[in-house]
């Protein structure tokens, strides 16, 4: 049997890949399946000088931020795995960062979940050194947790409880809570929860 596959709008950002160049379309063209999982999609990075299409990935999730501070952006995918982990159903959500590499992106770091299941993902590029903030599964119901890069992968640096609803914005870390929307910020190892918008 068949799934059915639907195409997308694609998820577009503009990432500074190179420090010393205007920044760059990034595209990422997918289908959405019936089923968990079948997500597929490929990226399209556009320079002045061309583009480049990437390999298809079993994608879900695009976001870009200067994780590790050097002044160019990573591009952070959301990625579905089947490579079993604790009591996750199958496939499960993970992260991928890339990073440029000429006029292409290459895989800086292919990982697994982050610390509980994960729901789904922002990256607040708003500061220097970026953070991920990440809607996860916990025992209890939902956590919003911060992680910044540590070199090779994610370290957390703080986690609230939230309700286990969507992010509000698409693109920022705006989370539903009991009052109403907030916008996530990481200060130092403290996760504030401030008015949106």
């Amino acid at each position: 049997m068949l799934a059915a596959l639907v195409l997308l709008a694609p998820l577009v950002l503009t990432a500074r890949l190179d420090a010393d160049a205007a920044p760059v379309r990034v595209e990422l063209h997918r289908t959405g399946g019936a089923v968990r999982g079948d997500d597929r999609g490929f990226l399209r990075v556009i320079r002045a000088g061309g583009e480049w299409i990437s390999p298809t990935y079993r994608a879900w999730g695009l976001h870009a931020g200067d994780l590790d501070g050097d002044g160019e952006d990573e591009v952070v995918l959301g990625i579905w795995s089947t490579t079993p982990r604790h009591a996750e159903p199958e496939p499960h959500r993970t992260v991928w960062v890339l990073d440029a590499r000429g006029a292409a992106l290459y895989e800086r770091w292919r990982g697994s979940a982050l610390g509980r299941p994960l729901r789904d993902l922002r990256v607040d590029a708003s500061t220097p050194i970026a953070t991920l903030f990440a809607l996860e599964t916990t025992p209890g119901g939902c956590a919003l947790s911060a992680y910044r890069w540590n070199g090779f992968g994610f370290g957390g640096r703080a986690r609230a409880p939230v309700p286990c609803a969507p992010f509000c914005d698409p693109i920022a870390p705006c989370v539903t809570t009991p009052v109403g929307p907030r916008r996530a910020r990481l200060d130092g190892r403290a996760l504030t929860l401030e008015p949106w918008p």
